[in-house]
């Protein structure tokens, strides 16, 4: 049964275009986005969501817009242990994460605030766009010191 259901694959994923390059900075792409980049978070943005959050705005200069974020990032990597006599299941950080301000808690907060989540992005375009230009006008404030 196996045999005959393999027979009707296709064969071979093709292979892999990612290529894992440590401690390379660049990437080699002929036309590397440059365009902007804004991240929505709220309350329920929590983890893993919030540290993609951050290493967006740390990398592509991502605008934070929405509301602050749960504070859920600080112990990551979760292992569960079953307690042997009650079989109750416990969850402990096996790592900690350190941050120059307090998240846990407390959460990432956001550049541009929205009152209300349903609002449209086409609302937001102005308020973006200040805040673009001042990060770039503080990029080569920054360049020129």
């Amino acid at each position: 049964m196996r045999e005959h259901l393999r027979a009707a694959w296709l064969g071979p994923p093709p292979a892999s275009p990612t290529e894992l390059r440590l401690g390379i900075q660049r990437g080699r792409a002929t036309h590397p986005y440059r365009g902007r980049v804004g991240v929505l978070l709220d309350r329920h943005s929590g983890s893993s969501g919030e540290l993609a959050a951050l290493d967006l705005r740390r990398a592509l200069g991502a605008v934070l817009v929405g509301e602050r974020s749960a504070g859920t990032m600080q112990y990551g990597e979760v292992r569960r242990f079953v307690l042997p006599h009650t079989g109750l299941v416990c969850q402990v950080p096996a790592r900690r994460f350190f941050f120059d301000t307090a998240v846990e808690g407390v959460g990432v907060p956001v550049d541009v605030y929205l009152e209300r989540s349903e609002q449209d992005v086409t609302d937001l375009i102005p308020s973006l766009d200040r805040i673009w230009a001042a990060g770039r006008a503080a990029d080569n404030d920054v360049g020129m010191s």
